[in-house]
């Protein structure tokens, strides 16, 4: 019996059930109104997409968004298609650690951790 599911033909739950997929799907939509508020009352627009912690907010969302069109697609496409859809998945779900630089705001660990990284980036350049 199939049902053109990948995950569901393997005998796991499908991506919109998991529960992991519903607790990111939460703090996405909280991190994207957040930077969507921040976006509207910023006074320089320009200046917003200067800060490297807003590019970091964007650069972090942007996956969650791919990966809900690759399920949309991947569930409508044939199989052929699928495997290529799930190697860009794959690819772009690595951007997701820029999420642990959108939580260095709140930790002065991060913080130190990042401005140890951009200093060493400067040295050997």
């Amino acid at each position: 019996e199939t049902t053109g599911n990948a995950t569901q033909e393997a005998g796991g739950p499908s991506t919109f059930t998991d529960p992991f997929f519903v607790i990111e799907t939460a703090c996405i939509v909280w991190f994207f109104f957040e930077l969507m508020i921040r976006f509207f009352v910023c006074p320089s627009k320009q200046e917003f997409f200067r800060n490297i912690m807003n590019i970091i907010d964007i650069v972090s969302i942007i996956p969650y968004f791919v990966t809900l069109i690759t399920e949309l697609i991947k569930q409508q496409a044939p199989n052929g298609q699928q495997t290529m859809s799930l190697a860009i998945l794959r690819i772009i779900r690595l951007v997701r650690v820029f999420r642990i630089f959108k939580l260095s705001r709140h930790s002065k660990g991060l913080q130190i951790l990042g401005q140890t990284l951009k200093a060493s980036m400067r040295e050997p350049g």
